[in-house]
Order: structure tokens, then C-alpha cells, then sequence
């Protein structure tokens, strides 16, 4: 079965020695204990707090800012396919060099377009495989909103594709230095305009 997993993320920094949460925003350093960041108002996200969800779950109680959701295959999570998943064969495993993602729903469809902040692949032991290039073929955006913030350092960047409204899909694909063995990935939410975000 696959299942979104949804994890807000709270990013903690020193200032003057003093913990100080950043708004992923606007950059403001906040104190610990205000809810709101006093710069733009956006609302400040739990540390550590993640929720797991059917993925045929309604989706719109879950979306907001400073979500990261993955999309997970726990076929095998079950216990009683421990030992025969040890025992597998590592040549069974399928290795990627090239991901293609091809989106064609957002929560709300009277929106301009689809927009991400990030996208991350997951192999063994949840480390991070970066991918050496990023295509949107037949893709519509801005320059300083492209495809290659989906795989940059800088989370308060995004990827804005217009060609969602134009066409009725967006296309992604993902090329790696060498074939990976893909165990899941993720995608970060811009932080603006919920109904931009894609769904199932």
C-alpha cells in the first residue's frame, strides 16, 4: 500500500547564543516561543511532527506551508515479510538513472500552475542521492523560479510551471551520475498557494 507521510519541518538557529527559529518565508529569526514569525506572519512549524495517511485520505486537512510529503511503499513494513526480504536477492533490486515524473492534478485546478520547492530521492538507510540534472521538458516558468531550484541547497526557492494550466500536465525527469537504488522520495511544498500543490 502507499501512504503519504507528511513532516513539518522547523529550522532552529543561534543567535547571539540564543535558539531562534527561521521563517522558511521570509528568512526572519524568530524566538522560540512565538507562534507567528513577527516578520510575515507565517505560522511557525512543529519540530519533528510528522503524520502518516492512507493515500486515498482527503488531502486538504494535510497541506500547508512547510510540508514535506512523501510518498512511501510500505509493502515491506509487514512483519511477517522480515525474512524473506533479508533473504533477497540484491539483483532483484531495480537500479534508476533517470526518473520521470509526470504531474497532472493540483489541489486547485483554477490555479496558474504547479510549483514545488524540492524534490528528494531516498535509497537505503533514508540517505539523500542528489540527482546531476533536472529536465521540464515543454515546462513554462520564470527564470528565477526553474526547474533547477527543485535540486538546489536553497528551500525558500520553488520550480513554477505554467504549462499545468496550458497543457493539463507537467513533466519532471531526473538524471543521476549512475543508476541508484530508488527506496522512496519526497516533495517540499512552496510556501505559497496551496491549491498549486500536486495531488494523487
Amino acid at each position: 500500500m502507499i501512504h503519504y507521510i507528511f513532516t513539518k519541518f522547523l529550522k532552529i538557529k543561534k543567535d547571539d547564543g540564543v535558539d531562534k527559529w527561521e521563517c522558511s518565508c521570509c528568512t526572519y529569526l524568530n524566538d522560540i516561543e512565538v507562534e507567528y514569525c513577527s516578520m510575515c506572519q507565517n505560522k511557525r512549524p512543529v519540530l519533528k511532527d510528522s503524520i502518516e495517511i492512507p493515500f486515498d485520505d482527503n488531502l486538504d486537512d494535510y497541506r500547508g506551508n512547510n510540508i514535506r510529503i512523501r510518498y512511501k511503499n510500505n509493502e515491506n513494513d509487514d512483519n511477517e515479510d522480515e525474512e524473506n526480504d533479508d533473504n533477497e536477492d540484491d539483483n532483484n533490486k531495480v537500479s534508476y538513472k533517470e526518473i520521470k515524473i509526470i504531474f497532472d492534478k493540483i489541489n486547485d485546478p483554477t490555479e496558474c500552475g504547479i510549483q514545488l520547492s524540492r524534490v528528494n530521492f531516498f535509497g537505503e538507510s533514508d540517505y539523500i542521492i542528489k540527482p546531476i540534472k533536472v529536465e521540464n521538458p515543454g515546462g513554462n516558468t520564470y527564470h528565477y523560479e526553474n526547474k533547477d531550484n527543485l535540486i538546489s541547497s536553497k528551500l525558500h526557492t520553488k520550480w513554477l510551471d505554467f504549462s499545468m494550466k496550458s497543457s493539463g500536465k507537467s513533466i519532471l525527469i531526473f538524471r543521476f551520475k549512475k543508476p541508484i537504488n530508488l527506496v522512496s522520495y519526497s516533495f517540499t511544498t512552496a510556501n505559497d498557494c496551496n491549491g498549486r500543490d500536486p495531488v494523487s
